[in-house]
């Protein structure tokens, strides 16, 4: 594997749930199943030869993102977390034979249903109740998904 390989697997074993945008510079690629996924659901090309590539470019990633999640996928969004220039400082002060060749890169967010893509006329929301017959309790949790406001109350 090329060290950003290494980077997509570790992600993905942890999220394999999910379809992965993974960022490489000005593009999200997406890798192997994912890939079948992106040409199958989203008419994406594939990219060389070998397992299956495809991309987009980053101003595509709400379009595409919101069509994955319509169709019922989780999307997990993984960035770049510093420039080359910043590996390149990063790795100054590295001990030798442990430098990085690959921008650090992180999962930021996952979109499912419940989270996607709000519009400025459009909140939404999750509210969860539960009930403790013993007690005639009612739990309650609501999330303002848009603001990320989590409240609880009983």
């Amino acid at each position: 594997f090329t060290p950003g390989q290494e980077q997509y697997w570790q992600i993905k074993k942890h999220h394999a749930d999910c379809i992965i945008a993974f960022k490489m510079g000005k593009f999200y690629e997406l890798f192997e199943e994912d890939a079948l996924i992106g040409h199958r659901e989203l008419d994406l090309n594939f990219m060389g030869k070998g397992a299956p590539h495809a991309g987009f470019p980053e101003a595509a990633l709400p379009k595409y993102a919101q069509k994955l999640v319509e169709l019922g996928y989780k999307v997990g969004v993984v960035e770049q977390m510093e420039t080359p220039e910043q590996l390149a400082e990063r790795n100054k002060s590295a001990p030798k034979g442990k430098k990085d060749k690959a921008v650090r890169r992180e999962l930021c967010s996952v979109i499912t249903k419940g989270t996607a893509f709000h519009r400025d006329d459009q909140a939404t929301y999750l509210l969860g109740v539960t009930e403790d017959v013993a007690t005639r309790t009612l739990g309650v949790a609501f999330l303002d998904a848009a603001t990320g406001h989590f409240h609880v109350g009983q």
